[in-house]
C-alpha cells in the first residue's frame, strides 16, 4: 500500500449525508471510502488505509469524532493524517481545535465549501 491513498475517508453516521459526501467527492474526481462511525474509521486506518484527508463528524454512536481524533493522535502511524471536522455542534469547536484538527466546518456545509477545503489537502491526488 502506498504511503497515501488516492482517497478521502468520510466518517459520518448519517447514511444520507455519508452517501451525499461520497457522491459529491466522486463527481469532482476525489475517490472516497466511508465509515459509519469512528471505530470503523480507526479500523480502516489501522489496517493500512492512508487517505489524504479525513472528513469527520463529531456526534456518532460507538466512537464519536473527538474520541476518534484522540485515538488517532495516540497512534504514530496515523496521527499525521489531516482531519477536517464537519458538525452541527459548534460548541465543540474549541475542543476540536485543541486536538489539532485542520479545519472546522459547521453543518449544514455548502458543497462548494467542502470541495474548497478538500482541494487544499488532496488536489494533487484528484482522479483524472
Amino acid at each position: 500500500m502506498s504511503a497515501v491513498d488516492h482517497n478521502i475517508l468520510v466518517v459520518e453516521d448519517d447514511p444520507a449525508l455519508r452517501n451525499a459526501m461520497r457522491d459529491l467527492l466522486g463527481e469532482e474526481g476525489f475517490p472516497s471510502t466511508c465509515a459509519e462511525n469512528g471505530q470503523v474509521g480507526l479500523d480502516l486506518l489501522r489496517a493500512g488505509a492512508r487517505p489524504c484527508l479525513v472528513l469527520l463528524d463529531l456526534q456518532m454512536p460507538f466512537v464519536d469524532g473527538l474520541t476518534f481524533r484522540r485515538r488517532q493522535l495516540e497512534d504514530p502511524r496515523i496521527a499525521g493524517i489531516p482531519v477536517v471536522v464537519m458538525t452541527g455542534q459548534p460548541s465543540r469547536e474549541a475542543e476540536a481545535k485543541r486536538l489539532g484538527v485542520s479545519h472546522f466546518m459547521r453543518k449544514p456545509v455548502a458543497p462548494s465549501h467542502v470541495l474548497g477545503v478538500v482541494e487544499q489537502y488532496c488536489a494533487h491526488m484528484k482522479a483524472s
